[in-house]
């Protein structure tokens, strides 16, 4: 179903080259008795200032400490997990999610908010997926930017958009209307005034038969490094 975009071999080389997961990275792997894993995609929207550390049940995930936008796929054995965020420093614990995990699915491991950071756990709702429309859905995460509209191109996609908080809803919105879109804007709801654009998406250019999260984060009383952004990742892969 979704052929196109799961290219192992560039996900492997994107871990190996962005968190540097030891699991990917060990010589003679035992390739006998493989079993079907998920795949999650990590996405750091937080304004934390610092750098991070990524623990999976107790395992530390990345080699070197990880900073800014990160945006980058991993995989593994279905069963339950508990992901922990530290300080990239001290390594105190930011924040955690656990959940029980599927093989053959699709999640994101969102880290987010201001302060204190958070994170959560979102799957990836392929009950409506189309081959022949842009399967996308989006979140605010900006604690204080308000209630958003979303435009795609120059397509609103989405209005009156709140603050996420705790409440993923991990079902996609088909957009058949959409060519090769290569920018997100997001307005203060009900007016004109942008908040955040980008036209240079992580993602390229938005294509029908792929799945994306568009998201809001950022800070709405700052214009320093964390002041409200926007962007476009893969949801599924």
């Amino acid at each position: 179903m979704l052929t196109k975009k799961m290219r192992i071999g560039a996900i492997v080389m994107l871990i190996a080259t962005t968190l540097g997961l030891t699991s990917c990275l060990k010589n003679n792997v035992n390739v006998a008795n493989q079993r079907p894993t998920f795949w999650m995609m990590l996405a750091n929207t937080s304004t934390y200032p610092g750098s991070i550390n990524l623990y999976e049940n107790g395992t530390k995930k990345n080699k070197t400490a990880l900073t800014g936008p990160i945006g980058s796929a991993f995989g593994n054995y279905g069963g339950q997990y508990t992901y922990k965020v530290t300080d990239g420093t001290s390594d105190s614990v930011l924040t955690s999610s656990s959940a029980q995990l599927d093989s053959l699915k699709y999640y994101s491991l969102f880290i987010y908010g201001i302060k204190p950071i958070r994170s959560a756990i979102v799957s990836t709702d392929l009950s409506n997926y189309s081959a022949t429309a842009v399967n996308f859905r989006f979140y605010n995460m900006s604690e204080n930017a308000g209630p958003v509209d979303i435009f795609l191109g120059s397509n609103k996609v989405a209005s009156n958009v709140n603050f996420v908080g705790d409440s993923f809803d991990p079902s996609l919105q088909l957009l058949t209307n959409l060519v090769n879109v290569t920018s997100i804007t997001v307005k203060k709801a009900g007016s004109d005034s942008v908040l955040a654009t980008n036209n240079s998406l992580s993602v390229g250019s938005m294509t029908t038969g792929a799945v994306y999260t568009g998201y809001l984060t950022g800070n709405a009383n700052s214009t320093g490094n964390d002041k409200l952004s926007t962007n476009v990742i893969y949801a599924a892969y």
